[in-house]
């Protein structure tokens, strides 16, 4: 009897410890809220999953994520944007063309005229995603608190040096020696096991964002702690910052936290901590820092961190429209499959904007395709017409029910000429989408020729970058109103390797500022 009576007590014993490891570990990933206050003894393990449990709590029923409440903004939650959002997404990825590409997962916020309400419509907005580079957004984010609360400093870019780099080139270098000063703790290079004693302290001090974040109410349940690699504590995670990174796993973002701290960034911290902010994160729409920008209108403002590593692209975005609109978008995504995919969002985000009607009041957009209801373009001699009837493995990311091709290697030079009806004069910017091509390699990017003809009389060579399944741009050209015959010609050489995919071309006019 006394035998059953351990074994009962020792099973009892064994079922207490598993589920306590259940409580303190997620998904084989340390709980975030565990980490940020971890402690070494039992005592200060089973404070911290009471925590964990009362932090569940405080989420509002009504609320899409934790990151929803702050004292200077209000943020409403949409049932009809995130259906706008779903529609938009169901859309875009039924012509994704690479099949591993099959996660995409989005917040966007749009302002109530007039007030601090902002309204919120979410897919899978506490879905966590590795952020790569978006997570320096958040280092900076904190630094601003470290300058100002810890360090005393009167300014707020105290670590200009390296937080300018980290942000506008997104330097991965700059990002580890931001880490080591915001958290004031260096790697430890023969620190080689989470039993080590150093390990809690050095991982306490390493969590200085993390803190700073979960206070400001934007950490929700995910996770920024690591450098971005290669850095300057090595080519890949070494010493402390390799035990850190099996103990926690890797650094991970929720769209919905993303968007609030953007939100945040934007009209949540002192103007001269914004101010600054507005300064490292401004692109300009095609210098390949966005992940969204070709598809928005020429004259918009852009402030954004992209992210783009391994298999995944994402972007933290705040944007004003040349009408005025504004929006917040964080889009996490697995879409970085080619090389040439660091803008493959660019056609989910026109989706999004003309089911938004957020486009309305702009200066005229005219985007023409192949399709016969609308085309305005004559072809020589080489190219293939396909349409739904005839495509079958080319063009599934089309715009439109068609696309035209000239197969490699012809032997005689070709040219294909879009012509267009222009309701204004002015200065236009002119963009093209290309469809991907079977037969091609996709991570190739190569030049097209083509020569375009503006106002007056003249006309000018040039060349646009094939990149697949996104809008890439020719150039600005003053074009007058009415119609412009063979205003773009793709004229292709003799002999030349690739294929030549044409799809859509975009006439985009700026604001008369």
């Amino acid at each position: 009897m006394s035998q059953l009576k351990l074994l009962f007590s020792l099973m009892l014993l064994i079922s207490i410890i598993l589920v306590m490891t259940m409580n303190f570990q997620i998904n084989g990933k340390i709980n975030h809220h565990t980490l940020m206050n971890i402690n070494s003894s039992d005592v200060d393990k089973k404070k911290m999953m009471n925590y964990n449990n009362q932090k569940r709590v405080r989420v509002k029923s009504n609320s899409q994520c934790e990151c929803s409440s702050y004292p200077n903004l209000e943020i409403h939650d949409d049932e009809k944007l995130s259906q706008i959002l779903l529609e938009a997404k169901m859309e875009f990825m039924k012509g994704v063309v690479m099949e591993k590409f099959n996660s995409l997962d989005v917040t966007l916020m749009l302002p109530v005229n007039g007030t601090k309400v902002w309204r919120r419509g979410s897919v899978n907005p506490r879905k966590l995603t590795y952020p790569a580079s978006c997570v320096k957004l958040a280092y900076l984010f904190s630094s601003f608190h470290w300058c100002k609360n810890v360090k005393r400093e009167r300014i707020v870019d105290c670590i200009d040096i390296h937080t300018h780099p980290m942000i506008t080139w997104s330097d991965n270098l700059e990002t580890g020696y931001v880490v080591d000063a915001i958290s004031e703790q260096l790697n430890l290079y023969d620190l080689n096991s989470v039993n080590d004693a150093r390990f809690h302290s050095w991982l306490e001090k390493r969590n200085f964002t993390m803190k700073y974040l979960e206070s400001r109410n934007l950490i929700g349940n995910q996770i920024f702690i690591a450098k971005t690699y290669p850095t300057n504590s090595g080519q890949m995670p070494i010493g402390a910052e390799a035990v850190q990174r099996s103990f926690t796993g890797p650094n991970a973002m929720a769209p919905c936290c993303a968007a609030s701290l953007v939100l945040q960034t934007m009209y949540g911290l002192e103007k001269e901590e914004t101010d600054y902010a507005k300064k490292l994160l401004f692109h300009r729409r095609f210098d390949d820092w966005s992940a969204i920008a070709p598809a928005l209108p020429p004259g918009t403002l852009l402030h954004n961190k992209i992210g783009n590593a391994y298999d995944n692209i994402n972007d933290l975005v705040h944007l004003v429209l040349p009408n005025g609109k504004e929006a917040i978008v964080a889009i996490l995504s697995n879409g970085y499959q080619r090389s040439t995919d660091s803008t493959i969002l660019a056609r989910f985000t026109e989706i999004l904007l003309q089911k938004l009607e957020l486009l309305k009041g702009l200066p005229p957009i005219i985007t023409l395709t192949t399709d016969s209801g609308n085309a305005r373009y004559n072809t020589q001699e080489g190219w293939i017409y396909f349409n739904n009837q005839t495509i079958q493995t080319i063009g599934k990311d089309r715009i439109g029910n068609s696309i035209v091709v000239l197969p490699p290697n012809q032997k005689v030079a070709t040219t294909l000429s879009w012509d267009v009806e222009l309701p204004e004069d002015g200065l236009y910017e002119i963009t093209v989408y290309t469809a991907t091509v079977e037969t091609s390699d996709g991570s190739s990017q190569f030049d097209v020729p083509c020569i375009v003809n503006y106002y007056p009389n003249a006309s000018s060579g040039s060349t646009y970058q094939t990149r697949f399944s996104t809008w890439t741009k020719i150039g600005d050209y003053l074009l007058n109103k009415g119609l412009n015959k063979n205003v773009v010609q793709i004229q292709v050489p003799l002999n030349y390797p690739y294929p030549v995919s044409v799809n859509a071309i975009k006439f985009s006019k700026y604001p008369n500022y």
